[in-house]
């Protein structure tokens, strides 16, 4: 709801539009907009839906920040 773009492996197949959801992942300082790499999405109950690939496997990120945001959409 607040326009953060959030990266997330699966999600397409996973979430429907409008479904509230929490995420965690990392921010990076410099983005051109908000956003959340390496995302971990949780339904309202806390059932975790999608967690990031493990370390190795894909380009994985190099630094950021932990952030996590209730409520996204």
């Amino acid at each position: 709801s607040d326009g953060t773009l959030v990266h997330a492996r699966g999600a397409a197949e996973t979430l429907r539009v409008g479904q509230a959801v929490r995420v965690s992942g990392f921010t990076f300082a410099n983005a051109p907009q908000r956003m959340i790499l390496r995302a971990t999405v949780s339904d309202a109950s806390g059932n975790v839906l999608i967690t990031p690939p493990a370390r190795g496997e894909g380009r994985g990120h190099r630094g950021g920040h932990d952030h996590d945001n209730d409520d996204a959409r």
